[in-house]
């Protein structure tokens, strides 16, 4: 990774994230800040992402969360190898391909303007 490779040709990096894995797999030490304060600063193999948590809200937090599983009902919505050419004769959508069942929730991301608004328009037949 190029962080590490930084690192060991002798140059700092301050890494600023709420993804404590990360945190802890890149780095050596950490610093959390809360309301502007620092409220912890310690080598990485001395704490735990339990404890960077604790640091960074002020009181215990349950990263563990246990859900029951739940049966997925029918499917709502299927779509197989879906491409579209938006309006300039571009492909917006290239072999999309997803099952949809009933009490699960798809989100789709991305950078506006590559696709999501076409993909939505064709679910919605458009």
């Amino acid at each position: 990774m190029i962080l590490k490779k930084l690192a060991v040709a002798g140059k700092t990096i301050i890494f600023i994230s709420h993804k404590l894995e990360e945190v802890i797999h890149l780095c050596k030490t950490v610093t959390v800040l809360r309301r502007g304060k620092v409220v912890a600063n310690t080598n990485i193999e001395n704490t735990t992402s339990q404890e960077l948590a604790a640091f960074m809200v002020g009181r215990e937090v349950c990263l563990q969360i246990a859900k029951p599983s739940i049966a997925l009902g029918n499917t709502v919505l299927s779509l197989e190898n879906l491409q579209i050419i938006d309006r300039r004769g571009i492909p917006a959508v290239s072999n999309v391909s997803f099952l949809l069942h009933s009490r699960e929730i798809l989100g789709i991301a991305g950078v506006d303007g590559n696709g999501q608004r076409e993909l939505a328009d064709a679910i919605c037949g458009l």
